[in-house]
């Protein structure tokens, strides 16, 4: 009977101290980063509810001179695009290329821009098939 309660006892001091997983709007649990997908001209939110709200809209492609897929070349070359961040207060224009990190959302988080889609192949790509795949992660 001792053993079974301070069993429970220890049961009841993990319960206080650990701290709930945060949840979104539709109860799922939130993580300290998400990768996000969103073609051109679309836009995608993260960390609702529990986090505040950050929107990222992907506003065009501003260049492309990465290599085609079956041309040998000097240089590699890199993609930059433009979005616009809302995070409740701002409405902030934000550029990006392959090699940005940058803080949003006064500082809490980080962003990437981890690739975009399709590559080139040497035929003219239509702007609306560009899609863009951000890495949002929140600073420890």
């Amino acid at each position: 009977m001792k053993g079974l309660i301070v069993f429970a006892a220890i049961i009841i001091v993990f319960t206080w101290c650990s701290k709930p997983p945060s949840r979104d709007c539709n109860g799922g649990t939130i993580g300290d980063s998400v990768r996000i997908r969103i073609a051109q001209g679309g836009s995608a939110s993260a960390f609702d509810c529990y986090f505040r709200k950050v929107v990222i809209h992907f506003v065009k492609v501003e260049d492309d001179s990465r290599c085609p897929s079956q041309v040998v070349c000097v240089w590699g070359g890199a993609a930059g695009i433009s979005l616009t961040i809302n995070d409740d207060k701002t409405l902030i224009p934000v550029r990006l290329d392959s090699t940005s990190l940058i803080p949003v959302n006064q500082d809490i988080y980080l962003l990437k821009f981890e690739k975009l889609d399709p590559y080139p192949t040497g035929s003219p790509i239509n702007a609306a098939d560009y899609k863009a795949t951000l890495f949002l992660q929140r600073k420890k």
